[in-house]
């Protein structure tokens, strides 16, 4: 007896549903349908990560969240887009910016603000900037600044931030502090053309990255590297040229 009534009551339910949608206008109900099947993923998502963790509900949320409209940039089925959905992404550990130029290409870690980075031509080619000593760095800066002054604002910053108690006073004598002056306004200015793929490699990022990851990467970039921070003109001409190439793409 209570399975009939149950049957009828669900019956009757079904009836007066299916007349409010034959009666209602056609938008309101894809809108209802639409929010009905993004409801009934994020249900299904919460026994789907309370028995296979939180990886396996994440594809359900973030499904949910395209029908809803999602309109925060290309977001894989991922923890990554997830976290991205919900304003919480955090930077990746290990993320690291790249710089090349002719004579250098030089490495930034996004954690500890780390740089380092190879000569890619000429005496002391192979060499990474870590394992050269002070003179053979400060003859590689001279050579720089003659043909390759990118490589040159890029090695003083270098010099300056991690071996700056190398730097004794003969070497600033010998004209490195008045050359740095002189060097930075000359290549703080340089931000010149700049590819998207070179762009993502300044900011660190994968190519197809939102633009809020954009902003981001250039935020934390500009703490470590802006010039009252212990970084550079040129360093910072090059952080705000590749925001600006990737967010007008």
């Amino acid at each position: 007896m209570t399975w009939l009534i149950f049957g009828g009551l669900l019956f009757f339910a079904g009836f007066l549903l299916l007349q409010t949608f034959v009666s209602t206008n056609p938008k309101t109900l894809a809108n209802f349908i639409r929010y009905l099947a993004a409801a009934v993923l994020i249900l299904l998502s919460i026994p789907v990560a309370w028995r296979a963790g939180v990886a396996m509900a994440a594809p359900l949320v973030a499904m949910a969240l395209m029908i809803l409209g999602w309109r925060g940039g290309a977001m894989p089925l991922s923890m990554g887009g997830l976290g991205r959905a919900f304003g919480r992404a955090r930077k990746s550990p290990g993320q690291t910016s790249e710089i090349h130029t002719e004579t250098l290409h030089v490495t930034l870690d996004h954690d500890t603000g780390q740089m380092d980075g190879q000569v890619v031509t000429g005496q002391h080619r192979g060499g990474k900037l870590s394992a050269l000593g002070i003179d053979e760095l400060l003859d590689l800066l001279t050579t720089c600044r003659a043909t390759d002054p990118d490589a040159a604002a890029l090695l003083e910053t270098y010099l300056e931030r991690h071996r700056s108690d190398e730097l004794d006073g003969t070497a600033y004598q010998n004209g490195f502090a008045d050359d740095r002056q002189n060097s930075s306004g000359q290549t703080g200015a340089q931000t010149g053309a700049m590819s998207s793929q070179e762009a993502y490699a300044v900011l660190g990022l994968e190519p197809g990255a939102s633009d809020q990851d954009i902003v981001n990467a250039y935020r934390h970039l500009m703490k470590k590297l802006h010039p009252d921070q212990g970084g550079s003109n040129y360093l910072a001409g090059k952080i705000n040229r590749a925001k600006e190439v990737l967010l007008d793409k």
